[in-house]
């Protein structure tokens, strides 16, 4: 059997982004909720891989998540 996070399809990254109330936090919940790389990521949006990790922990500095 496969685990059932496996089996799930992955949102792309622009759902996530449409979904949530900032850049930052739609970046922050593909990466925990979704399982994205920040690889793939920062590729999709033409940003640094740093950029999007900087992102991200803005995101977890606020305690926003």
């Amino acid at each position: 059997d496969i685990p059932k996070p496996q089996r799930m399809t992955a949102k792309p990254l622009q759902v996530w982004l449409e979904q949530a109330t900032s850049r930052e936090e739609g970046l922050y919940r593909a990466h925990t909720q979704g399982g994205m790389s920040m690889t793939s990521m920062a590729q999709a949006l033409g940003l640094s891989v740093s950029r999007v990790s900087r992102l991200i922990a803005a995101v977890e500095a606020k305690g926003k998540a």
